[in-house]
């Protein structure tokens, strides 16, 4: 366990994460922040019960963790003493009939000793309730008060997945929360104290819904952290590191994931694909679960930007109080591939921040499927000030241009133009340069171990794009037209260090010769 040189260096550094990784995805009307000594209307038992973490695996525990409601006083903000007496009055009658902590604690260890342990990690736990706030007690507020409503989600767990219904969507409490919310407060902020992502195309419904702020669960202090961001004493500069869609539907895996193993009419099993339980090693059981990855290549961003899928924020994505302009300087070929010389400036005139450079690549289609983009790096600038500017470089290694090919089992950088993009989102990119590949370069030769077992080939379908059309943007293909050529990348000088010393067998099959022994 990491000892700390004191419990204050432990929260320093714990406020600072949090800081880094909450991620602002909407603010219209420049409702954020929000001036010390304002009113606040905060709604949500989550402001009180903080998630500071998952649960099984995931779960986070903490004496002492900060509080949402707690640090919103702090940082000089006026929550409303009604609503904040009838949520302590609610939570504490909610509380009366728990376990105490030590009381949890024996009962822990007696499941774990028993064995039943297993039983209780296996059981899904749905969101708790909201609480109903009485349509008077709302109403006697301002209108044109702020509100806060405060999403919580710890559900889900150890062998237990969460659940569609009133867990990905909302429950019905939270509708009813939110619909009172919305129809007396004109500017809302949505705060999400979750532990993942949820249906959000709701907002697009509440034009109240000014600000969405994704705190995720940021451990012990989290809440300080949001209070910190909310107040603009720190600017947010966090990024998704997943595309967030319109619909579950719109998610590839959406068909083949069961979510609800206490329903097994609803898992999949190996006979739903026409498969062999027992070919595939499965004897005696009753149902054979099977999720299939279908997305193949296309995990992710991949696919929603290869098959131009609508969305609601794209993976990268996260705003700023601050603006940035960013800059493509020169490229210098190094030992093992090239960097990128870039040059960010802040150009807001009131707010410092910090912002996050992202370097994609989109590949050429010779004979392997690529997406649409990759992600090559990224780098998160220094807190510039307004009008500071900061030079940043970023290596791009040539083997990540590389492809694999499972029919030669060979690691390939096909031959064709590789473009680079510079952006802050896989939706706000501009093409800096290209990189040219005359001949196609084999970087290493393997053997192929992991390939879909003889008897269950050609009965699985995986995405492929086919005639698909990819994503694209207004002055992309004149981008592409007057690309400059950062490096012409051929057999002859691609650095050593790209290359995988191989040896061939009679089979044309081979292993790396660090790998023979």
């Amino acid at each position: 366990m990491k000892a700390y040189e004191s419990k204050e260096a432990r929260l320093k550094l714990a406020k600072s994460l949090a800081q880094e990784g909450i991620v602002l995805l909407k603010n219209d009307s420049w409702i954020l922040p929000i001036r010390q000594g304002t009113p606040l209307a905060v709604f949500g038992r989550a402001q009180l019960q903080t998630m500071i973490g998952g649960s099984g695996s995931g779960s986070s525990a903490s004496n002492g963790a900060a509080i949402i409601l707690d640090e919103l006083k702090k940082a000089g903000l006026i929550p409303d003493i009604g609503l904040e007496n009838y949520y302590r009055t609610e939570l504490s009658k909610s509380q009366a009939n728990a376990l105490s902590e030590e009381d949890a604690s024996e009962r822990f260890a007696d499941l774990v000793n028993s064995g039943m342990v297993y039983e209780v990690f296996g059981k899904y736990t749905p969101p708790e309730p909201e609480f109903s706030v009485p349509g008077e007690l709302a109403a006697s507020i301002s209108s044109d008060v702020t509100a806060l409503c405060v999403l919580g989600r710890g559900s889900g767990g150890e062998e237990c997945d969460r659940r569609i219904k009133e867990d990905y969507y909302l429950t019905e409490s939270e509708k009813q929360m939110i619909g009172r919310i919305t129809d007396h407060f004109a500017n809302v902020v949505l705060i999400l104290n979750i532990n993942g992502f949820i249906d959000l195309s709701w907002t697009l419904s509440y034009p109240s819904v000014k600000a969405i702020v994704y705190l995720g669960t940021a451990g012990e202090q989290g809440a300080a952290a949001l209070a910190d961001i909310l107040t603009g004493k720190v600017s947010p500069s966090g990024k998704l590191a997943a595309t967030m869609a319109v619909s579950y539907e719109d998610y590839p895996s959406s068909p083949y994931f069961f979510t609800n193993k206490d329903k097994p009419e609803s898992i999949l099993t190996y006979d739903d694909y026409h498969l062999s339980p027992e070919a595939n090693g499965s004897f005696g059981f009753e149902k054979s679960p099977v999720a299939l990855y279908q997305e193949g290549i296309y995990v992710g961003y991949r696919y929603f930007d290869t098959f131009h899928k609508p969305i609601l924020y794209p993976f990268g994505y996260g705003l700023s109080y601050a603006a940035f302009d960013l800059e493509f300087l020169c490229s210098d070929i190094q030992e093992d591939g090239l960097t990128l010389a870039l040059q960010v400036i802040n150009t807001s005139r009131e707010f410092s921040g910090k912002e996050v450079i992202q370097i994609y690549v989109s590949a050429p289609e010779e004979n392997l499927e690529k997406p649409y983009q990759e992600l090559l790096n990224y780098r998160k600038t220094k807190c510039l000030a307004p009008g500071e500017k900061e030079q940043i470089t970023i290596p791009l290694p040539f083997s990540e241009l590389t492809s694999y090919d499972e029919e030669s089992a060979s690691y390939l950088i096909e031959a064709g133009d590789y473009y680079i993009r510079l952006g802050n989102s896989s939706r706000h990119t501009k093409i800096i340069g290209k990189i040219t590949v005359p001949a196609t370069i084999i970087t290493a030769r393997y053997k192929n171990r992991m390939s879909i077992r003889p008897e269950n080939k050609n009965k699985l379908r995986f995405l492929k794009k086919k005639t698909v059309s990819s994503y694209t943007y207004s002055g992309e293909n004149e981008e592409k037209a007057n690309a400059p050529c950062l490096y012409k990348l051929c057999q002859e000088n691609i650095p050593v260090r790209t290359l995988k010393e191989y040896q061939v067998n009679t089979s044309e099959t081979a292993v790396p010769r660090s790998e023979e022994h």
